[in-house]
């Protein structure tokens, strides 16, 4: 992670800072409010190996990664040194799994999403002689996790749907390093990467589904605890690495 931090700031140094119309420093700012847009991968292993489980499993798509955006708010206490708060959405991009039994045929589809929210501190410097700073911060907080198993069930000729819904929560936290580049006084563009975990242990049904298909498939109620083939609780683990780019005001 630290090797990929290195790279990523190398490179900066080298992009040409000649559009930008304003070298005042942001150090001594007070207020910096702003959205990062990135591209985060996501561990999920435990979800891949139950999508890719079972002989009658004919296609699938694992969970991998996602797109996320996350608002931030710092305040400085001290030059160089801000605490504040981020929270944003995190969407993974969807799995599937299709199962052709002897008598009917399923597809599952899995959307999920992580909230965070987290408290935390960074230090901003400056690039000497660029209109440019360097930021490394670390954050930690609570995640409140969705998952969505939305069912396409084909029995005797009798196409029926239905969706598993399931929340849980847990500890969130980030390490974040960030390059902006001024374009303003208060105005600036950056490119930012990190590393999260988030390992959201267990998920509870949030509703009763009833499936009255024949044969009968899979469903249950409300505060059913999402479990694997082998009666573990099945974690959803949002940990993975994060890269992008974002916007930012400082006063």
């Amino acid at each position: 992670m630290k090797k990929i931090i290195a790279a990523i700031v190398l490179v900066l140094f080298m992009v040409p800072m000649a559009s930008a119309t304003d070298s005042k420093s942001d150090a001594y700012q007070l207020v910096r409010a702003g959205i990062d847009v990135d591209y985060f991968t996501a561990a999920m292993g435990q979800v891949n190996t139950e999508l890719a489980r079972g002989p009658f499993n004919t296609s699938v798509t694992k969970l991998g990664g996602g797109i996320g955006a996350m608002a931030d708010l710092d305040l400085a206490i001290l030059p160089y040194v801000m605490l504040g708060a981020r929270a944003g959405y995190l969407y993974s991009m969807p799995g599937s799994n299709d199962n052709n039994y002897i008598i009917y045929s399923q597809k599952t589809t899995l959307d999920s999403s992580l909230i965070p929210i987290e408290v935390g501190g960074c230090i901003n410097l400056d690039i000497p002689s660029f209109p440019a700073s360097i930021m490394a911060g670390i954050y930690g907080g609570y995640g409140i996790a969705t998952a969505s198993y939305q069912n396409e069930v084909n029995a005797l000729g009798q196409t029926t749907t239905y969706t598993d819904p399931y929340m849980g929560g847990g500890f969130v936290g980030e390490i974040l390093a960030r390059v902006s580049i001024k374009m303003s006084s208060a105005l600036s563009f950056n490119i930012n990467g990190g590393y999260r975990t988030a390992d959201i242990a267990q998920m509870k049904q949030t509703t009763d589904v009833n499936s009255t298909i024949y044969p009968t498939v899979p469903s249950g109620p409300k505060n059913k605890v999402l479990t694997d083939s082998n009666n573990n609780n099945m974690a959803f683990d949002y940990s993975g690495l994060s890269l992008g780019v974002g916007v930012a005001l400082s006063y």
